[in-house]
């Protein structure tokens, strides 16, 4: 069965230093959530002269991406995530199908037909896109939170991402090269409307502001700086 998301999704750079000081301010206001700590497995899935990454940075007003996750390194009969992430003006619309790995890979690479309005879209955009394939493994440990009063008020840090183009398998190990300095944490706030005033008034406190910062973005740049300096 398929699920979809609607919300915000703002992203913020902050050195280690800054997620300890904010982490003292904001622990009465959250929560551990129910899986505090783990790690995500990305494949992330681009035409071969990588069109949908290079639209994505020019920052238009909409743009789309679709991938393929797990929850740390999988064997074939444990879950995983086809999502499909759009954005526009802002605003995060996520569509995801949870499967067993080989079921869901079976699906998708003999294109049979999907059953549920999410499978449908995700089917329809790899007929926009024919030439779809994997290009990118994205990892990176996770610890999470949400509001204490508002439980779909979710926010994120990521440490350790690590990119590759090599073993482009969920089932393979971890490894890749670092994205981030060994000081930086990515922070992810997610909220469904408007952030909560206590948010912003930390935020404000702390001199912490939004990032324009996309995993793929950044691993896609790296990758380009690699084979000019080659």
């Amino acid at each position: 069965m398929g699920q979809i998301f609607e919300r915000k999704e703002i992203k913020y750079l902050l050195t280690k230093q800054q997620y300890q000081s904010l982490m003292k301010s904001i622990k009465s206001h959250v929560l551990p959530d129910i899986h505090p700590q783990y790690c995500i497995t990305n494949l992330y899935f681009d035409t071969p002269d990588h069109r949908l990454i290079r639209r994505s940075l020019e920052k238009p007003l909409y743009k789309e991406k679709m991938r393929l996750r797990s929850y740390g390194p999988i064997k074939g009969t444990d879950p995983a995530y086809w999502e499909l992430k759009k954005k526009f003006k802002g605003i995060v619309y996520k569509r995801r199908i949870c499967q067993p790995l080989n079921t869901i890979l079976d699906v998708y690479e003999n294109r049979q037909e999907w059953t549920d309005q999410v499978g449908l879209e995700i089917a329809h955009f790899s007929q926009i896109y024919p030439n779809l394939k994997p290009v990118m493994h994205i990892s990176y440990e996770r610890m999470a939170y949400c509001g204490l009063l508002d439980s779909s008020l979710r926010i994120t840090f990521d440490q350790n991402i690590l990119w590759r183009e090599e073993a482009l398998s969920l089932t393979s190990p971890l490894g890749g090269c670092p994205l981030l300095h060994e000081e930086e944490i990515l922070m992810e706030i997610k909220c469904f409307g408007s952030m909560p005033l206590w948010i912003t008034k930390t935020l404000s406190e702390h001199q912490i502001f939004p990032s324009s910062f996309s995993k793929y973005g950044r691993a896609y740049g790296e990758k380009i700086l690699l084979q000019n300096a080659a």
